[in-house]
């Protein structure tokens, strides 16, 4: 049996790592890639241990226990996809996008705080996936327009989207698994987790504003014919865009104003599909032929092959390889805080998020055993922060998505120019989110790192002055030390 057991685990832990490697490099769709992998998981599961089917069904929705965790992520992710949709259909984020961008004037600083600042909210809004096929080819079509580079754009854009998907409980897929595995509701995530998000994204702006502030030109000419335009051509169908407006706020407050205990967000959500669907006038076939349907396909690939290494306790295994005892967990807040953080930033560097997520989990659920719900969310609001903010520390992932979707619109983007700003900007992320919460934790500790963390800022904005200072001061203490000798 033990032979048996041990290489179960061998061939499931090769799964999931070509699993990891095929989404990483390969061109290879990855709904493709996972459903294969679920496949075979499946297959090694029913041969070589005789695992029942019916725990392949709990890998898809979930069990009692976890309260069918899986299920509601896919009917949330599934009735937001439609809502969107028919929002789309009626031009409502057309609408939206043009405006914004009228506001600017054609101004290049202006026009990089708008984008970003949309890209933010939307982000938040309809998810971080949604947010790329929306936002992406409207930036590109504007910069051609103007007849201007669309590369900074895209690229502040693209690191921005991983700030927007931390700041409400749906605006990521890692985001509706945490937050209802925790049972938290929409205002509990905002206010504990996703609020911070706000403050990291003002000094990011600030940041980009003085990365490109001199690197960015709108000829006037240009800019004449963008102001010129009239928002609402872009709307098809008005009393369309008034509908499905009304159905997404509606759905929006109902997440705010209405418990998870008493109804759930996917119930919210799905309502506001179902209600949408009767009242929109479209014929739902047309609807449903525009959904992302290899987007909940992925999901439950994902879900059965993560389910199959939770099966055989391989979690329990890497628990180990990080120095999680199973047993007792992590005695110090602050130290599974970090520790979390930054793990789960690696590894969303190289492993989709959905994956990391799902690893991390029952890791993040053991490191705190003991431990009081307030600091259990702490601990949680890490991973969170890791995994969405650690997507830009490579070029992999959802980049990959977005520099594809770049190239098809015109715009020639290419991984070294994101890596080069995205990497130290995803750094920059982790330490501030390091910082504040280790001020939350610990205050002693987070004022210690705060103060290194400005005596670093100090150095590299000031070099140049510290340089001249020490070089001065040394010339008037061997001038005094000359006139001494004289002296003497």
């Amino acid at each position: 049996m033990a032979v048996q057991y041990l290489l179960t685990v061998i061939l499931l832990l090769i799964n999931f790592l070509i699993l990891i490697l095929l989404i990483s490099f390969s061109k290879i769709d990855r709904t493709v890639i996972t459903l294969g992998c679920a496949v075979v998981t499946i297959f090694l599961l029913v041969i070589i241990e005789s695992t029942p089917y019916k725990v392949f069904v709990d890998f898809v929705v979930g069990t009692p226990t976890d309260g069918f965790v899986n299920f509601h992520v896919i009917v949330f992710l599934f009735s937001m996809l439609v809502i969107v949709q028919i929002c789309i259909e009626g031009g409502v984020f057309q609408f939206l996008s043009y405006r914004l961008i009228q506001m600017t004037k054609g101004k290049p600083v202006y026009l990089l705080i708008s984008f970003n600042v949309l890209t933010f909210f939307l982000t938040a809004i309809i998810n971080d996936m949604l947010a790329i096929l929306l936002i992406i080819p409207f930036t590109i079509t504007v910069c051609k327009t103007l007849d201007v580079d669309s590369v900074p754009y895209v690229i502040t854009e693209a690191i921005t989207i991983k700030l927007g998907a931390i700041l409400f409980l749906i605006s990521s897929l890692p985001n509706i698994v945490v937050g209802t595995y925790l049972g938290l509701s929409f205002t509990d995530f905002f206010l504990q987790i996703g609020g911070i998000s706000i403050f990291i994204f003002i000094l990011t702006l600030l940041v980009f504003i003085g990365i490109y502030r001199k690197k960015l030109t709108v000829p006037k000419k240009r800019t004449a014919i963008l102001l010129s335009f009239d928002a609402w051509q872009f709307i098809p169908n008005r009393f369309l865009m008034f509908k499905s407006t009304f159905v997404l706020v509606s759905v929006i407050i109902g997440f705010i104003v209405v418990p998870s205990t008493i109804v759930t967000p996917d119930l919210i959500a799905f309502f506001g599909a179902i209600f949408l669907i009767l009242i929109c006038g479209l014929n739902p076939e047309q609807i449903f032929q525009k959904i992302n349907f290899k987007l909940i396909l992925y999901l439950i690939g994902v879900f059965i092959t993560v389910g199959g290494l939770a099966y055989i306790n391989l979690m329990n295994f890497i628990g180990g390889i990080f120095g999680i005892q199973t047993s007792k967990g992590i005695k110090d807040v602050f130290i599974a805080f970090i520790m979390i953080l930054w793990l789960s930033a690696l590894l969303s560097a190289f492993i989709d998020n959905l994956t990391v997520t799902n690893i991390l989990i029952p890791i993040t659920k053991t490191s705190t055993i003991g431990y009081s719900a307030h600091d259990e969310i702490t601990v949680f609001s890490g991973m969170l922060y890791g995994i969405n903010l650690g997507d830009n520390l490579t070029p992999f992932g959802d980049f990959v998505i977005l520099m594809d979707l770049a190239n098809k619109n015109g715009c020639r983007l290419k991984a070294t120019p994101f890596f080069k700003i995205a990497f130290p900007i995803a750094i920059f992320h982790l330490c501030i989110v390091t910082i504040i919460f280790s001020l939350l934790i610990n205050v002693t500790r987070g004022l210690i790192l705060l103060g290194i963390a400005i005596g670093i800022v100090v150095i590299i904005f000031f070099k140049d002055q510290i340089k001249d200072l020490t070089s001065k001061s040394a010339k008037k203490l061997g001038e005094y030390k000359n006139g001494i000798q004289k002296r003497l």
